[in-house]
């Protein structure tokens, strides 16, 4: 609780610890009001933004934000978190990633990190929804779809990502959450520390 009262006051996360063992398999679940969506994570292909990506969802970086971006039948954007001048992590202020890219390329379904200039990846993803082979170079796909295609269809702008809840068989990432029974739990959840805010 005290973690998301300092980021609601603009507080950067400290930089993303090494979470990820590049040889283990991990797995991305949404939690939507729709249903449940998962994503295998490239984590040997693209190891910095999938570690940044594990690291933000442990932290519940990604806990009930809010889809900003949705063109229809065509892409899914999350990941921006606060209002004007707080889109991002904010370790990002003073931490530059290396971009990545791997020979992954969009197509439909693909998780892939948002960014606006090179070196700039930060906490916003999204997913395409049908083919586009033209984002590659540009952008670093971090994970494919395995469940849930049909899910990602239904998602409205400013629909709420309930939690991410991430699976793996890494000895080196510690989960210790469980799923919850529904999104309206999640809600529940995050309702309860805000009624803690002053």
């Amino acid at each position: 609780m005290a973690e998301m009262e300092r980021r609601e006051q603009g507080e950067k996360l400290e930089q993303p610890r090494r979470l990820i063992n590049t040889s283990a398999s991990y797995k991305a679940s949404f939690f939507t009001k729709y249903g449940i969506v998962t994503f295998d994570l490239f984590a040997a292909e693209s190891p910095i933004l999938v570690n940044n990506f594990i690291f933000l969802s442990t932290k519940g970086f990604y806990d009930g934000s809010k889809f900003h971006r949705v063109v229809e039948g065509h892409v899914v954007q999350g990941g921006k978190k606060g209002g004007p001048g707080r889109n991002g992590a904010g370790y990002l202020m003073n931490y530059f990633w290396n971009d990545e890219f791997s020979r992954r390329t969009h197509i439909s379904g693909t998780l892939s990190m948002a960014n606006c200039d090179p070196n700039t990846n930060g906490s916003q993803f999204f997913v395409p929804l049908i083919d586009m082979a033209w984002l590659d170079g540009t952008y670093c796909p971090i994970g494919i779809v395995s469940k849930g295609q049909s899910i990602l269809r239904s998602i409205r702008r400013d629909d709420l990502l309930g939690k991410v809840l991430i699976l793996g068989d890494g000895s080196e990432t510690t989960l210790n959450w469980n799923p919850p029974e529904s999104v309206e739990e999640s809600k529940e959840a995050e309702g309860s520390k805000e009624q803690g805010k002053p």
